[in-house]
């Protein structure tokens, strides 16, 4: 039983990914001082990525505060939380 949910949660994923992996790909000659100095996570990564892959962060979000995760770790979980 459980390989089925795993199956719909990769497949969600993958979905997701395809959309934000196009806007993420640029070239080389793209990539000049100006795009550079304003370039920001927030605004290149973080948006892109909460619009888009709703499912991706819910699974990375619950990863970083399960009890094992938070034993072991020294990060702030609320990093994880850009939607």
């Amino acid at each position: 039983m459980r390989p089925h949910p795993f199956n719909l949660v990769e497949e969600a994923i993958n979905s997701e990914m395809s959309v934000p992996s196009a806007e993420f790909n640029t070239t080389t000659h793209k990539i000049t001082p100006s795009y550079i100095k304003s370039w920001s996570f927030e605004g290149n990564v973080a948006t892109v990525i909460s619009k888009q892959c709703p499912c991706l962060l819910k699974i990375i979000k619950i990863a970083a505060e399960s009890n094992k995760s938070l034993k072991n770790s020294k990060k702030d979980t609320l990093v994880v939380s850009i939607c």
